[in-house]
């Protein structure tokens, strides 16, 4: 032990019980702090935050695609599908939501009927709504889906490429020694025998 540990136990060693259970009290409490802290830091099973896991990549990809060609060429009418609570029967239903087609104002796509006081420009299509757009016309079979497929497996084979190529540069050669590894004996004892 430290001098500084051993002038520590020499000064409890004086305390009295009430003074020892607050001593006691905050040793507990910077373990608990201590252990969190190493808890925290290794989080099994979930994913850094802000990586998208593989899983996901070619459906994010899409309502991005989706997104950025619904404000670049406008957009149809689809179908928003979404969850509520009933109050009255505290059961789940799902909601049917027809969102409008496109038009232009002023030289930008918008819904056709958000021109109103409040928005005298109009409303873009946002992500979430880009979100039901892109799954609607991958279930209808929409031309921007086809194109999207071709353009993606390029770029997905142009990256994995990329990647090879950069494990290769990595990549260091070390002397390999000889291990030997000696396998431990069992030694088998039959019953009855000492």
């Amino acid at each position: 032990m430290t001098d500084t540990c051993e002038e520590i136990i020499s000064t409890i060693k004086n305390f009295e019980s009430p003074e020892l259970f607050k001593v006691i009290k905050a040793i507990i409490s910077e373990l608990e702090k201590k252990s969190k802290d190493t808890k925290t830091s290794k989080k099994n099973g979930s994913a850094p935050k802000g990586v998208v896991p593989p899983q996901l990549m070619k459906p994010r990809a899409w309502v991005e695609y989706t997104l950025k060609d619904a404000i670049e060429n406008g957009w149809e009418s689809f179908n928003i599908r979404q969850k509520r609570k009933n109050k009255e029967t505290g059961k789940m239903e799902e909601e049917l939501i027809a969102m409008p087609g496109s038009c232009i104002q002023g030289g930008v796509h918008v819904y056709k009927d958000s021109i109103i006081e409040k928005t005298p420009n109009g409303r873009q299509i946002n992500h979430k709504d880009a979100m039901s757009l892109s799954k609607e016309r991958k279930e209808n079979g929409h031309k921007t889906y086809s194109t999207f497929e071709e353009q993606y497996g390029v770029e997905e084979v142009e990256e994995v490429e990329e990647v090879k190529v950069e494990e290769v540069k990595e990549v260091k050669v070390e002397e390999v020694k000889e291990v030997k590894v000696e396998k431990p004996t069992k030694q088998i004892k039959k019953k009855g025998s000492k």
